[in-house]
């Protein structure tokens, strides 16, 4: 049997010691398990780059999407290795576990893992200078709203969308109600510019479709996304107001509507590369599948094609 190292975020939303050991006992069945707990951000990415360069073929990660996130930076440091990841999701939104189609919880995952034994895809992976992505990043207020929401994990852990609701309606209000810092965003395909700059005060991208989910309901912003494109998919919000969160809100929860036809939205598709810069040269705050990483004044993002193996 394979070796399968499970690597456990303990202050992840739904990890505890009941549902860690239904979750090794479940993968036992089909694999050589060991487990190792992370201890800090940043843990987990040493963690999984020390395991890959050890030859485990198998890293499960017990957590959310920021584990994941994590473990498949780790599995990348080490450059072309066929380490897969499991995720075994335990998290507040699970976002890639939804996405691959997998079972809600971890320990559900972990026996359909067992059973399946080792099936494995290749799914892409976007950049943003030095930290890679497995479904989505971010520039501007939507970063903003994640570094609030970072800051207070308690309220995060208990009410989940909700809180995210209040804080994007606050980072509004209190850090943006006079105006949001102004972005420039070059498309590029083939290396080549795609028109002139989009300009706006929030980007976000996306590896991946649908962009998040609001409990059960996907929320769709960019059109075109797919974890195997080998491109990236997008959108600019124009400028921020408080009378378009209404409007935009519901196109982004209804199928029959479209956030991309906003009139305050510049939605992109099919891109290989593009940068974002700063017009008025702040900072802009920058998150990853859904965790804040920090300011860029100007920032470069890609996407390799098929870039981590994963366990479906």
């Amino acid at each position: 049997m394979e070796r399968l190292l499970m690597i456990d975020n303990p202050h992840a939303t739904g990890v505890d010691a009941r549902l860690r050991e239904r979750v090794l006992r479940a993968l036992a069945a089909g694999f050589v398990v060991e487990h190792v707990r992370t201890e800090a951000p940043g843990h987990a990415r040493e963690l999984a780059a020390t395991a890959t360069a050890e030859g485990y073929r198998v890293l499960g990660a017990l957590g959310g999407d920021g584990t994941a996130n994590e473990i498949a930076n780790g599995i990348a440091d080490e450059g072309g290795s066929d380490c897969a990841l499991a995720l075994l999701p335990a998290g507040q939104a699970n976002v890639l576990a939804r996405m691959l189609g997998l079972p809600g919880r971890a320990d559900a995952a972990a026996a359909h893992f067992a059973e399946a034994r080792g099936r494995r895809e290749r799914i892409d992976l976007g950049a943003i200078g030095e930290r890679r992505f497995t479904f989505a990043a971010g520039l501007g207020i939507d970063a903003a709203v994640t570094r609030r929401v970072d800051a207070r994990p308690d309220l995060k852990a208990r009410f989940g969308p909700w809180f995210y609701t209040a804080a994007a309606l606050a980072t509004l209000y209190r850090e943006y109600r006079s105006g949001a810092p102004r972005m420039r965003v070059q498309l590029r395909r083939d290396h080549q510019p795609l028109g002139p700059a989009l300009e706006g005060v929030t980007t976000i991208i996306q590896n991946g479709s649908p962009y998040t989910y609001f409990r059960r309901l996907p929320v769709a912003l960019a059109p075109g996304g797919s974890l195997r494109s080998g491109t990236l998919a997008g959108c600019v919000l124009r400028a921020a107001r408080l009378r378009d969160v209404p409007s935009l809100a519901l196109r982004a929860l209804l199928p029959s509507a479209e956030v991309a036809r906003h009139p305050r939205v510049a939605a992109f598709g099919d891109i290989a590369t593009l940068t974002i810069e700063s017009a008025e040269g702040v900072p802009l705050p920058a998150h990853v599948d859904g965790d804040f990483i920090g300011r860029f004044a100007r920032i470069d993002l890609s996407v390799t094609p098929g870039a981590l193996a994963v366990l479906t």
